[in-house]
This record gives C-alpha cells, structure tokens and sequence, in this order.
C-alpha cells in the first residue's frame, strides 16, 4: 500500500491582489489516511510567502519553502491532515500585506501516514541573475510518493519534469506554477531550459509516507545459530523452530522470522525469555 494522488482543488491566479488571497469552493474529496497539501507561490512587490492559511477557519501547517534572495518570489507548502479536514470551506492565505502576483495549487492525496505524513523536504531555486535550471533531490523509499511544487518566472513555457503535472497555470503574465506528483527515482529535475538572465525557477519537493492501516505483522518462526562467523554467514544449530539445549555460559544466536503484508513502517521489536517452571517473562536485555 502507497500514498496515492485523488484529486486537486482551487487552483487560483491573482494578478496585483488584495491580503489575503481566498480561495472559495474548495471541497475536500473523499478518501481514508488523506493529506491536504497547498503549494502558495507569491510575486514581487510584496512579502517573501505566506504567514499563515487557514481551510475554512482551520490553521494549515507549513511544510517547507524556497525564496529569491533579495526578491520577494517564492513557493511554500502547507498542509492538513486527515482528523482537521473539514468537508468544505474557503482556504485563507495571510501574507502580511498586498503583492503584485500570488498562485495557489490545492491537492488531496490518500493512504498517508498521519503520524508522520512526510519524510524528507527539500528546496532549492534557480540563481537570480543567472539562467540556471535547479535540481532537487528527494530521500524516499519504494513505498513513498513523491511530490513537488515548482515555479518558472520569465518564460512563458517549460518542458515537464518526470511524474505527472496535476494542477498547472500556464502562461499568466509570463509566470508559472505547477504541483507535481508521481515523480519517477528520487531526483526530480525541472529542465525548463531557462533562456535568459531574467528567468528564474523555484522547486519545494517532498516524499509523502505511506500509512500502515491495515498493514498486519506474524511471527513465522525461529532458528538458532552457532556464533562462529559473520552474522550473514555463520552455522546453524538446528532446523527452523527446532528446541536446543545449551550448557551455562556458551553463546548462542537467535534469528527470527516476521512476515508482514501492507507497510508496516518503523517498528520496535524486543525479545523476551522465560526459565522452565517460571510463570513471568522477562526482556532480554540491550547490549
């Protein structure tokens, strides 16, 4: 089971808008483990990002962002997890005064880990001065979804990035904002080709979780080995859930055996053990 992609709402452009910028109609679309995540990118002439969005009156958490020094372009991401999504409502973005450009990208996704929904962020932006096309790097593992949020000023096209582009404002004053997911290996690249010293291009990336509802865990079995290699490579005393006998003081090791369906995420196993005769068990103790 993975994080999936399930729908996008109130994606918005304002040119020379008003504080705050509101997004109407926003709905939230059904779904289990759901995570709501804002991509805000805002233009010259105002704040470097977001202060504060609600969704209809609920405080949305900040993620990470990117910003031009010495500009005020930037993207930021925000988000809300399941148990504070309410059916529908206007999001609220808050930035401390009026500006000249400000984009918004909503999208749902589902089957996140509502513990915790991310496991890296990173950010990077393009040279204010110079045409560079920046690169961002994602730390994921095989069951994550990796999204993103990029912005391009100073073109008035791009070439797609790998994964699939699922909200997209195109063309608007030669500026440009997409939120992106799917994003095939852990090195999503925005190729934009920037052709002139006045372009540049921001990326905020992300990997999402996956959840563990409904992912289950058994112990198969266990065997025994003798200590004399390599932990990979050492004997074996006897069969799979064979009983040994072992004289006082000689050293044994113990592998075991979990199976496990969906994604169990991080867990903490330990291991006990029990004197014949004795009603208690007791921890094996850490060494």
């Amino acid at each position: 089971m993975s994080a999936a992609y399930i729908a996008a709402s109130g994606l918005t452009h304002e040119a020379a808008a008003a504080d705050p910028h509101d997004i109407t109609g926003v709905t939230t679309p059904s779904g289990s483990n759901r995570l709501m995540v804002l991509y805000t990118c805002v233009g010259s002439g105002g704040p470097a990002g977001a202060v504060g969005v609600t969704y209809n009156g609920v405080a949305m958490t900040h993620r990470a962002g990117s910003s031009l020094t010495g500009d005020f372009w930037n993207i930021d991401c925000w988000y809300m997890k399941e148990a504070d999504l309410p059916a529908s409502g206007t999001v609220s973005i808050d930035q401390s005064g009026a500006h000249d450009e400000q984009l918004a990208m909503i999208t749902f996704y589902d089957g996140v880990d509502q513990t915790t929904p991310f496991r890296n962020a990173n950010a990077t932006t393009s040279s204010q001065t110079a045409s560079t096309d920046p690169t961002v790097t994602v730390a994921s593992d095989a069951a994550d979804l990796v999204i993103g949020g990029l912005w391009v000023g100073g073109v008035v096209a791009h070439t797609a990035v790998a994964g699939t582009i699922r909200v997209e404002d195109e063309n608007v004053a030669g500026f440009e904002s997409g939120s992106v997911s799917d994003i095939s290996g852990a090195t999503p690249t925005l190729t934009t080709g920037l052709g002139s010293s006045s372009a540049r291009a921001m990326w905020v990336a992300d990997s999402l979780i996956a959840a563990t509802a409904g992912a289950t865990s058994d112990q198969e079995g266990a065997r025994f080995g003798i200590d004399d290699g390599a932990e990979a490579a050492h004997s074996w005393e006897a069969a799979q859930d064979t009983n040994i006998t072992v004289a006082a003081g000689e050293t044994r090791l113990v592998n075991i055996i979990v199976n496990a369906t969906g994604t169990l995420g991080a867990k903490a196993f330990k291991l006990q053990y029990r004197k014949v005769g004795d009603p208690d068990w007791r921890d094996m103790p850490v060494q």
